[in-house]
């Protein structure tokens, strides 16, 4: 299954948009957030009973960022929080 989704991206700078695309295959996780511009892909991610959970890199004008998020999927809403080394991004559908 694969689906986009508009989401906000709470951040030092402020709420930036972004998008989120998921594919799903079975409890396997991948896709790619898209956040200021750029495309970060990221695989290797689980799904199970609405939990998420991936990791990555987010390109950013300071160069690559790794992350990790954790949150909900449920009836197409997402919520979740990005770990970084410059602290929470909260991650909400639009």
């Amino acid at each position: 299954m694969q689906s986009a989704y508009e989401v906000l991206v709470s951040t030092p700078m402020g709420e930036l948009p972004g998008k989120v695309s998921l594919n799903i295959d079975g409890t396997a996780l991948s896709g790619v957030l898209s956040l200021i511009n750029n495309d970060n892909p990221f695989s290797g991610g689980t799904i199970e009973d609405g939990r998420v959970a991936f990791s990555g890199e987010l390109k950013t004008p300071m160069g690559k960022m790794p992350y990790t998020v954790t949150g909900t999927f449920i009836d197409g809403r997402i919520e979740a929080v990005a770990k970084t080394k410059m602290g929470n991004l909260t991650i909400k559908s639009k």
